[in-house]
């Protein structure tokens, strides 16, 4: 008997598809449009199940399907990244106010920002942080109607997530950044902005695992740790904030300092030069922002007055001692004893409201300026400087006997006391300058 022998294998019918899927995954790889996107991905999903279904190996297929859906992916972050660039291009960096329930109820209570908040009232934070919710949430709602059919996608959609708000932490940081040279009015009182925002976001987490979960045939909420991203974000931004405050308080003295001629006035006057009702301002701004925000971990509101305390002495010492006030006379010095009393003042005041800087006590900040302004307008002579006891109780804090003999030669003599004491001031101031070269010398 004469047996045929047996029929080959079947082939597997794959070739067409993987090349099918290759060449489309090349196209897919420079589309930049969402729409297109979902079209492809309906196309390719029913080509699939076609395939599948006269037995084709459709592996690649699915496999090209998930490509898709990373490019998806992509794209999203690439317009989100789009969408906040110019939130924060708009941004006025204003308190936010919502006009009426519904609204507080869909961006406040639903994005767990802040649970008290009622309309028409200002909130703590700025524009930006509702924008980045609602951004966020359409876009999560897209990537839903474009999984449709699809398996597995919420952790492909909490992936997004994150890297979204990577995405935000680095823009806020660019902004911060920007906040240093782009000459805005108050680049301290943005960046405080950013760090209240950032505050309010920390939950950014857990509203948006809900969202994912509510969207979710199978209901499952993923795990989005997105504190420590934001934390971080926010204390670097704290340290810009701190940056910008002594930058803030530079610029004051830059602009508003009083001229050489300030300080050789003939007249007596009690009112401050132009450079205080600045810092004022300036100070009551950042407290009005800070009193909003109340952080456990976060020291900011103390932090922010302390260092400009601590700048604001150092540029008013600079302005006693600068070499630019070729004579100063009886009356500068008194101006210049107005606009101390002034800051002292503000010390206590912010003491008292400030959580943690009355224990800076930091009017002791000024206390060596309060010296030398009561010793170059004391009543008496000034060579009570010279009495080692009178120095030790009333003087102790003026050290540099270099940088006090520099004060005093550029200081009238003549017009440094009221006319009847003028002759004699004169001769003792010049005294004490004598004396204290005297005295360097020696200790050279």
């Amino acid at each position: 008997f004469f047996f045929p022998p047996p029929p080959p294998p079947p082939k597997k019918k794959h070739a067409c598809v993987f090349v099918y899927a290759g060449r489309e995954c090349i196209a897919v790889a420079s589309l930049q449009s969402l729409q297109v996107l979902s079209r492809v991905k309906e196309h390719l999903y029913l080509f699939t199940q076609t395939m599948l279904g006269f037995g084709y190996d459709t592996a690649s297929l699915v496999d090209f399907l998930e490509h898709l859906a990373s490019r998806f992916s992509e794209v999203l972050l690439d317009e989100f990244q789009f969408e906040m660039m110019k939130v924060f291009a708009t941004e006025n960096w204003s308190r936010l106010v919502l006009r009426n329930a519904k609204e507080v109820a869909e961006e406040i209570v639903a994005n767990q920002l802040l649970p008290d908040a009622m309309p028409n009232q200002p909130l703590p934070f700025t524009l930006m942080t509702t924008r980045f919710f609602d951004i966020l949430r359409k876009q999560i709602a897209e990537f839903f109607r474009f999984s449709q059919r699809l398996t597995d996608m919420e952790s492909l959609i909490a992936q997004t997530v994150d890297k979204a708000i990577a995405l935000l932490c680095k823009q806020v940081l660019s902004a911060a950044e920007d906040f240093m040279t782009c000459g805005r009015v108050d680049p301290a009182l943005c960046s405080t902005k950013l760090v209240i925002n950032l505050h309010h976001m920390r939950n950014t987490g857990s509203v948006f695992s809900r969202v994912i979960a509510e969207h979710s045939d199978v209901g499952w909420a993923p795990t989005i740790d997105s504190k420590h991203q934001l934390e971080s974000t926010r204390v670097l931004c704290e340290k810009f904030t701190l940056a910008m405050t002594e930058r803030r308080v530079d610029t004051v003295f830059a602009t508003s300092s009083p001229p050489p001629a300030a300080w050789d006035v003939i007249t007596i006057s009690d009112q401050t030069h132009l450079f205080m009702s600045e810092l004022q301002e300036f100070l009551r701004n950042m407290h009005e922002q800070l009193l909003a925000y109340t952080s456990a971990t976060s020291t900011l509101h103390h932090d922010v007055f302390a260092t400009a305390f601590h700048r604001i002495a150092e540029r008013m010492t600079d302005m006693l001692f600068s070499e630019g006030n070729k004579r100063i006379s009886y009356m500068g010095v008194h101006a210049f004893g107005a606009d101390l009393q002034a800051v002292e003042q503000l010390c206590n005041t912010y003491a008292a409201c400030v959580p943690g800087l009355s224990r800076d006590n930091p009017v002791r900040w000024f206390a060596e300026l309060r010296q030398l302004v009561s010793l170059l307008t004391s009543t008496t002579t000034l060579e009570e400087f010279l009495v080692p006891s009178v120095r030790e109780d009333k003087y102790n804090l003026i050290v540099s006997k270099t940088r006090l003999i520099g004060l005093l030669l550029r200081v009238k003599g003549d017009g440094l006391a009221p006319k009847k004491d003028r002759k004699h001031r004169h001769n003792s101031l010049y005294a004490v300058i004598k004396k204290l070269q005297s005295e360097e010398k020696t200790a050279k």
